[in-house]
């Protein structure tokens, strides 16, 4: 067989009243608690978005060999324009006071550049099955590309038009004029180019036992350039990084213990490229890492239900995290959120269990629960301001039998408690310790959806059923918290053809 696909996409997004984010102060300035609204969203003005448009085109090839051989081809071709100017929001220069002012004023977040990014993959699969002692064993090799230039364009802005004289956070409103923003020549061209490939074999040496080993190679190569935007003259080159030749090794083994239970094992590295940059605009280099893992699958109900449990141990090096060192709201001049990377070593141990499939021929159920943990070479708990333990829990149960094409749902989220030791403001100008602690939190969603014919249907989805409050997160070294998000609920009507 052979099956051709072709494809188009275009979408035309711009989230109004955006902000780099909404998180908010947990303490005012003199230690008593903030307790913002979940609805706020900081000091942006109403008129502030992150406008994108973004085209996208594709062709693909699926064509399956009489010898039960199959090739995959897809190359894909992207851009994605994005109009400066858009992005306007005020953020406090110091701790707010209890009645909204700042001891220190207020400051204008970056003005955001205009840019255009263009992207070419290509990816290419060949696999299939190899006679070799008398058994049966699969093969696969892969190769793909990915080019991205990303062109940045110089500006002419003039926040200063909006005044920050007698601004209060409390009062703040969003009725603000926009300012003067034109868009000038090219600034900066960034080339992102990666292609490697990878081979694997699945060998079957016994009935019960099978041998997963493959490798990947990758090549991966950035550039950066300046140029003077009002004469296109190019300043030269102020970043460059590569890399050749990175091979990463995978291994694994299964062993079927009966028809329906196995154990496996597996060996993985990692190499993988970070587009996230420093405060002075240079990439971070790529995050390299080691993962091992053994668990036991297996089915049951006579295969209906499949469930899996594994234990796990992951070495990440190089990890990105936001730079402690500026506000989260601060912006680079290149439009970025500055980062750096932690140190070599950190080490993740965790395990997770997981069920999937049917209970009975209308009741489908999905659930999984997992706990991890993540240490530094020498021993510090790291992220415990992220939970550690997720359980998740999600049933169906279709109504045909008393309401043809009706499908009703429920589930259930548990996040485990989670802390981060910040500091605390005091009356005095003075700063203490204080634990900020996050208790365990549930969430309870329901789904229900209506086939109204073979083409359409229409479903309705609510998030936090009993409008829990709650912080879904708080920042490492600020100790600003993001509340979680209140009940919510989407209709929806689909059309098929």
């Amino acid at each position: 067989y052979t099956l051709l696909r072709v494809g188009a996409e275009y979408a035309d997004t711009a989230s109004r009243g955006a902000i780099n984010t909404h998180s908010q102060p947990y303490f005012n300035s003199d230690g008593t608690r903030f307790n913002g609204k979940r609805s706020d969203t900081g000091m942006a003005a109403k008129w502030s978005g992150w406008p994108l448009k973004e085209h996208t085109y594709f062709i693909g090839i699926d064509h399956g060999f009489e010898n039960d051989w199959q090739l995959s081809a897809i190359a894909t071709y992207n851009t994605i324009e994005m109009q400066g100017g858009e992005l306007f929001f005020i953020y406090p220069n110091s701790n707010i006071n209890p009645d909204g002012s700042s001891d220190a004023g207020f400051g204008y977040s970056s003005v955001i550049s205009s840019s255009e990014d263009k992207q070419h993959t290509f990816d290419i699969t060949l696999q299939g099955p190899v006679e070799l002692f008398s058994r049966t064993h699969e093969v696969i090799f892969s190769y793909n590309s990915f080019t991205r230039d990303r062109t940045s364009f110089g500006k002419e802005a003039d926040q200063s038009t909006i005044s920050l004289d007698g601004l209060n956070y409390l009062d703040w409103t969003g009725d603000v004029p926009r300012y003067p923003f034109k868009d000038l020549g090219r600034e900066g061209l960034s080339v992102t180019k990666s292609q490697g490939g990878f081979a694997a074999a699945r060998l079957n040496p016994h009935d019960q036992i099978k041998i997963i080993l493959g490798a990947r190679l990758t090549n991966w190569r950035y550039e950066a350039d300046r140029y003077d935007p009002t004469n296109g003259q190019h300043l030269g080159q102020y970043d460059k990084e590569e890399v050749n030749n990175e091979i990463t090794p995978y291994a694994g083994v299964i062993f079927d213990i009966s028809d329906e239970y196995s154990l496996y094992a597996s060996y993985t590295e990692a190499f993988t490229s970070q587009t996230y940059f420093d405060a002075n605009d240079k990439m971070l280099d790529p995050k390299t890492g080691e993962s091992y893992e053994f668990g036991i699958k297996g089915e049951l109900l006579d295969g209906a239900l499949n469930f899996t449990t594994a234990i796990y141990e992951n070495v990440e090096n190089g990890l990105a995290v936001q730079d402690p060192n500026y506000d989260e709201n601060y912006i680079t001049p290149g439009g970025h959120t500055p980062y750096i990377q932690r140190g070599k070593g950190d080490k993740t141990n965790g395990y997770e269990i997981e069920l999937t499939g049917a209970l009975s021929e209308n009741w489908d159920l999905s659930a999984s629960y997992s706990k991890h943990k993540t240490k530094s070479k020498d021993g510090e708990v790291l992220y415990t301001y992220e939970p550690k333990q997720l359980l998740n829990i999600f049933t169906t149960y279709d109504f045909n039998r008393y309401l043809q094409g009706f499908t009703a749902g429920i589930g259930v989220n548990w996040t485990g408690d989670f802390y981060k030791d910040i500091d605390r403001p005091t009356a005095d100008g003075s700063v203490e310790d204080y634990r900020f602690e996050q208790s365990s939190t549930l969430l309870v969603n329901l789904m229900a959806r209506y086939a109204i014919n073979d083409k359409t249907s229409v479903s309705l989805n609510i998030n936090n059923l009993f409008d829990k409050h709650y912080y879904d997160s708080v920042s490492y070294w600020s100790g600003s918290v993001l509340h979680g998000e209140p009940v919510n609920w989407k209709l929806a009507l689909r059309y098929s053809w």
